[in-house]
């Protein structure tokens, strides 16, 4: 049986669904055999302002994926890398055989953060050697084609 707090995130996570031109996205796990969540951020100054998930599990992954991008949601980005499965077994008492499900989130969470670092390090990287980056050049569509690969 499930606690109460993760039944009540799974049945209306807060955080599901696609976000439209996010400035960065991380996922964790395979997509094509098993649990699976992506992350979309938002981020300004620094700050995460908006995210939103989307997550193929079970009932502990969905639940530990919204609790993540509640938890994310206004941080700085440092203080948004803390967010460990720690953190979320602090959170959510998830039954001994759904505790790897507390990584999911935390890790697409790093994963999303380690992308907007890079393209922002190598944005101010051009911009310092006189090449002017299209403003939010990681942003759109293009963050989850060079995510993707495609």
């Amino acid at each position: 049986m499930y606690d109460r707090r993760i039944v009540e995130l799974f049945m209306h996570p807060p955080g599901a669904g696609r976000m439209e031109n996010p400035d960065a996205v991380g996922q964790c796990g395979d997509p094509e055999c098993g649990d699976f969540v992506r992350i979309y951020l938002r981020i300004a100054g620094h700050y995460i302002i908006d995210a939103k998930f989307e997550c193929q599990g079970c009932p502990a992954a969905i639940a530990v994926a919204a609790l993540t991008v509640q938890l994310a949601k206004g941080r700085h980005l440092d203080e948004a890398w803390e967010i460990t499965e720690q953190v979320i077994l602090q959170h959510l008492p998830l039954p001994e055989d759904k505790h790897h499900c507390s990584n999911l989130g935390p890790g697409a969470l790093h994963d999303a953060i380690v992308y907007w670092v890079v393209h922002s390090l190598k944005d101010a990287a051009q911009a310092q050697d006189g090449v002017v980056p299209r403003a939010s050049s990681h942003s759109s569509d293009k963050v989850e084609e060079a995510y993707n690969g495609s």
